[in-house]
């Protein structure tokens, strides 16, 4: 089982993209398998529109 961790590569906020790599390095240093989707590229509208 894969966790999906839906992430933004445009983000005007710093902080937030210090957050989501925060939350990626958390789950690579506990060793969680997971999938960070990109809800900014082409082709995941689906995923954008689950975070709305």
């Amino acid at each position: 089982m894969v966790v999906k961790v839906l992430i933004s590569g445009i983000s005007a906020s710093k902080e937030i993209k210090k957050y989501q790599q925060r939350a990626q390095m958390l789950l690579d240093s506990l060793k969680i398998a997971y999938q960070a989707i990109d809800i900014t590229e082409p082709g995941h509208e689906d995923e954008k529109e689950l975070m709305k």
